[in-house]
């Protein structure tokens, strides 16, 4: 054959496709139980393959093309974790898989753009689904994390900034417009058509993201930093960072130094500058104890 198929292996390595294939058909599993697992993988692998285009090929050799469903199904049995008879996902990258959905553009992978007040938001948003999982807060979340592209980009280079010389000094870093916490109902009401799964993607990922935050190894200007540190007492690992480290609070102390300016300037800081201000206070405070 010309055209080789690549089964993944990991997350990093789906397609945006496959992605939204596959929450599609686990989001009908979570509201059937006489679907399995097991079909969902065979399904899954069915479509990677091709289907129809791969039955061909075998012409009426059927069984020889349900032998090689059921392998490709077994190299995707990664995709499913089993605990106390309980299927889950194990979704665990901070790869955006999902990076726009229509006219919207979602975060950079491991929440690069991503900033300080719209994290404090989205945390706020994704804790109150977990609790109460209700549709306005999946709505909210997802709102909050994919907006229209920034104006400071120019539509013909799709996601990436300008590099025309005639736009030297537009684009500051921002891929989507800014972030309005007085917009968010407006954010939430421009995504209530998009269909539940993808939004429990978009749900998926940041709450893998809130937890990498926490634990996890970002490499910043060629430097790996951890943010475990700032997290160590008692936080929890399942996204609920905003309660564990206290954000409102880091935004009205930051503020009141004027490190990124006043509060509106400081929820509009890059979260990571954030962070990395709140590691090198935490570090400093360490180092003085230590006198």
């Amino acid at each position: 054959m010309k055209n080789r198929t690549v089964i993944p292996e990991c997350w990093d390595e789906m397609t945006t496709r496959q992605f939204k294939y596959l929450l599609r058909k686990v989001f009908v599993m979570m509201n059937n139980t006489t679907i399995t697992k097991d079909d969902v993988l065979r399904d899954f692998a069915n479509y990677i393959l091709g289907g129809n285009a791969w039955f061909r090929l075998f012409k009426n050799k059927s069984t020889d093309y349900l032998i090689l469903v059921n392998g490709a199904a077994e190299i995707l049995s990664w995709i499913f974790d089993i605990e106390n008879d309980e299927v889950s996902l194990t979704f665990d990258t901070t790869k955006n898989i999902l990076p726009r959905i229509g006219k919207l553009i979602g975060p950079k992978s491991a929440g690069s753009d991503l900033r300080f007040g719209e994290y404090r938001k989205a945390c706020w948003m994704y804790n109150r689904y977990t609790v109460e999982h209700d549709m306005a807060s999946l709505d909210g979340l997802v709102g909050i994390l994919y907006r229209p592209p920034s104006t400071s980009i120019r539509p013909s280079t799709s996601l990436r900034p300008s590099t025309s010389l005639r736009y030297p000094d537009k684009f500051n870093g921002d891929y989507r417009e800014p972030f309005n916490e007085y917009l968010i109902a407006k954010y939430a009401k421009r995504v209530k058509r998009i269909p539940e799964h993808i939004k429990w993607g978009i749900y998926l990922w940041f709450g893998y993201f809130c937890k990498y935050l926490m634990t996890g190894e970002f490499y910043i200007d060629g430097t790996e930093v951890s943010f475990a540190p700032l997290f160590q007492s008692g936080g929890d690992p399942d996204g609920k960072s905003d309660e564990s480290l206290g954000m409102t609070s880091v935004l009205f102390s930051l503020a009141e130094s004027r490190t990124f300016g006043n509060v509106d300037e400081t929820d509009n800081a890059s979260l990571f500058k954030v962070m990395l201000k709140l590691l090198n206070d935490d570090i400093t405070a360490k180092n003085l104890k230590k006198q």
